[in-house]
């Protein structure tokens, strides 16, 4: 892959994220907007890779983003067969100051696995059919912010 078309890739979850963010109500929690970010991803990923691929995705990029931001280990946890749940409790382990460069780690990174796999030009367009609805009420925000 490109260093360019990484930069790239790094930047749209991380830009999801931040538009996400700053739209967010405030009893909204960086968990709960990440993991809408997440579903929004896993939803037009799962027919391309299936739902197992998803869920391998999910579980390789909190594997990696948790060795980073910790803790490296899940607290114990009954088995769940929702995808979300481990980034679910894992998010709730953070602190607060932490947890959104955390979550925009995990998406990158998920991103970033997900372009290994199937290519950097695909991933860059299933991310945007996922959030295009974030880029384009950012788009039209800031033509109405230049237009007089």
């Amino acid at each position: 892959m490109k260093s360019n078309e990484t930069e790239g890739l790094a930047s749209i979850p991380m830009t999801a994220l931040k538009l996400r963010l700053e739209a967010a109500q405030p009893a909204e929690t960086v968990e709960t907007v990440t993991l809408g970010l997440y579903s929004d991803l896993a939803e037009v990923l799962a027919p391309v890779i299936g739902d197992v691929g998803v869920q391998a995705l999910e579980s390789r990029a909190l594997h990696i983003t948790r060795q980073i931001y910790g803790p490296s280990t899940p607290r114990e946890a009954a088995p769940s067969t929702k995808t979300a749940e481990p980034l679910r409790d894992w998010l709730r382990q953070l602190e607060p100051d932490i947890a959104s460069e955390a979550a925009g780690s995990l998406l990158t990174t998920l991103t970033t696995l997900l372009a290994s796999f199937i290519g950097g030009g695909l991933t860059m367009r299933l991310e945007q059919k996922a959030w295009t609805n974030l880029f384009s009420e950012s788009e039209s925000s800031e033509s109405k912010e230049i237009d007089p």
